[in-house]
């Protein structure tokens, strides 16, 4: 429907939406947990290494490429040798995350109705607190379809419809999961973890479930 998050963005703010994303909104200024993914890994017993570090926001410069942020943490570490580097995971997410800390601090009242989120938190709310399995499991996909099934009835027929090649499942339901933590947001009924802080560029460090 939408190539970028700008188009997604401009959407919603044209149309009075509320989002949930699965990227980090609000970036350290080293590489470090913020209190947002300390909470949301104590909220996922065995399950908090799918909790990223977010990148610090100078490193949105490398453009995802691993070799350029470890040659940028290197550099760190000779002024730093605690400074922490990124997994490739995490590194991968970069240009996305640069896309959307652009916009955000382009649209500062945006924090209004654009919320970051993390599926895994969601499903475990859904399950009344207990993390569910690995999304990659068998046992993980039909828990997660269970839980989403209760909330969008027409929720099989709508990922079932999906053609596209990138199409896949367990993304199709984590999407799934953002949609019902914006849903939440919209009615008021969220919990936001955090301790209310802002980064630098005065962007909320927040997750919602």
């Amino acid at each position: 429907m939408f190539g970028d998050f700008q188009a997604v963005a401009t959407h919603a703010a044209k149309h009075g939406s509320t989002l949930a994303i699965d990227i980090p909104i609000g970036l350290p200024d080293q590489v470090e947990p913020r209190a947002c993914d300390i909470a949301a890994r104590k909220l996922l017993p065995g399950r908090a290494s799918c909790v990223f570090n977010p990148p610090s926001r100078d490193l949105l410069e490398s453009d995802g490429d691993y070799p350029t942020v470890q040659h940028l943490v290197a550099k760190k570490r000779e002024a730093d040798p605690q400074a922490r580097g990124l997994t490739r995971q995490s590194v991968a997410l970069i240009p996305k995350i640069a896309e959307v800390d652009t916009w955000i601090r382009e649209h500062p009242t945006s924090n209004g109705w654009l919320f970051e989120c993390h599926p895994e938190l969601t499903f475990a709310r859904l399950r009344g607190g207990d993390p569910a399995p690995s999304k990659h499991s068998p046992a993980g996909a039909v828990e997660r379809l269970r839980l989403l099934r209760a909330l969008f009835p027409d929720l099989e027929d709508k990922v079932g419809a999906l053609t596209a090649p990138t199409a896949d499942l367990a993304d199709s339901l984590d999407a799934y999961a953002a949609l019902s933590a914006a849903l939440r947001c919209l009615r008021g009924e969220h919990e936001e973890l955090g301790d209310g802080r802002r980064d630098s560029a005065d962007v909320p460090m927040r997750i919602v479930l």
